[in-house]
């Protein structure tokens, strides 16, 4: 199929960056998670 005309979206919510931030267990655990779904989106592209 031509996939160079193709518009692909991903949609991630309830990501709440700095949630916790004042956690010393968790504080990184959003920006981790926002990482994760960052590469997962560079490498479906």
């Amino acid at each position: 199929e031509d996939y160079e005309n193709t518009l692909r979206i991903l949609v991630a919510t309830d990501c709440h960056l700095g949630y916790m931030e004042k956690d010393e267990i968790r504080r990184l655990d959003s920006f981790q998670a926002f990482e994760e779904i960052c590469l997962i989106a560079g490498q479906q592209q």
